[in-house]
This record gives C-alpha cells, sequence and structure tokens, in this order.
C-alpha cells in the first residue's frame, strides 16, 4: 500500500510542477502586457493632447504615416486589457489550485522534495502577484479602467483629427 502512495505523491508532484510552470509563463506575459498596456495608454494620451492642442497642424506626412499607425495603436490599446484579464483569471485559478495543494497534500511528500516544492511555489505565487497587477491603475478593476481611459482618449482624438481634416 506503500508503493502507491509514493507513487500517487510522484504523479501529484509531476502535476504541481507542471502547473507551476504554466503560471510562471502566465506571470511572465502579464509582465510583458503591463507593460504594453501602459505604453499603449502613454501614447493614446499623448495623442489626445495633440490633437486637442491649436498649436498642432496636420500635414500629409502625419496623415499618410501615422493615421495608420495611430489606427493600429488603438485596436490594441483596446484588446490588450481584455487579453491582460482573461490571462490574469486563468492564473487565479492556478494560483488557486497550487494554494490548495499546498495546504492539503504538501505534508505528505518526503521532507527534501516537500520542502523544494513548497520554496518554488512560494516564489511563483509571489512573482504572479506582483504581476497581476496593472503598473498604474492595481487592483481588481485595474484593466476595465485602462480600457475606458483608452477608449475615452481615442473617441477624443478620432473626433479631433476628423473635425480638423474636414
Amino acid at each position: 500500500m506503500k508503493d502507491l502512495n509514493i507513487n500517487r505523491n510522484d504523479n501529484d508532484y509531476i502535476e504541481i510542477e507542471r502547473i507551476l510552470r504554466r503560471l510562471r509563463s502566465i506571470s511572465s506575459s502579464l509582465s510583458v502586457f503591463g507593460i504594453l498596456i501602459l505604453a499603449s495608454m502613454i501614447v493614446n494620451l499623448i495623442l489626445m493632447g495633440l490633437s486637442l492642442s491649436k498649436y498642432f497642424h496636420m500635414s500629409n506626412f502625419f496623415v499618410g504615416f501615422l493615421v495608420p499607425f495611430f489606427i493600429l495603436l488603438a485596436i490594441a490599446s483596446l484588446f490588450l486589457p481584455i487579453i491582460f484579464d482573461m490571462r490574469r483569471r486563468m492564473g487565479d485559478s492556478y494560483f488557486e489550485e497550487i494554494s490548495n495543494y499546498l495546504d492539503s497534500k504538501l505534508y505528505r511528500m518526503p521532507e527534501e522534495r516537500g520542502n523544494r516544492l513548497y520554496n518554488k511555489a512560494r516564489r511563483n505565487l509571489r512573482k504572479y502577484t506582483r504581476s497581476a497587477d496593472l503598473p498604474l491603475i492595481p487592483g481588481k478593476f485595474g484593466p476595465a479602467m485602462c480600457f475606458i481611459i483608452n477608449s475615452v482618449a481615442l473617441t477624443i482624438t478620432f473626433v479631433s483629427f476628423f473635425s480638423r481634416a474636414s
């Protein structure tokens, strides 16, 4: 009977290692998405300021070159917070699964393996909690606030640019 228990612990260990790798991957992608969201929000606010400035004059270069870039940025800045939130929710479920595992099954493992796994899990959980918040707008509603800020800035910018063009 002990052999079955050891095999079960080995399978549990392998499973938790797999989940930790996924959580590490999600943490890395959330860090990248957070920086991209922050950068796109800053660029959107700068473009909004330029479009509202009375000293800014549109030229053919600006209309021909930067408007397509601006449209791509607008699309990206609206989808990045949505993708960030989806990844964060996936990470939250892995976080919860790892926490439940550590609470219930860690004490059954051999001490050396259990300590190694516990330390690795703690590092990954800390990294995830740091990367699960956006840089300037932390919290559960951070992605929604970024989406709203980007939407308002883009709407003002589009209206301002197109009212000047006509």
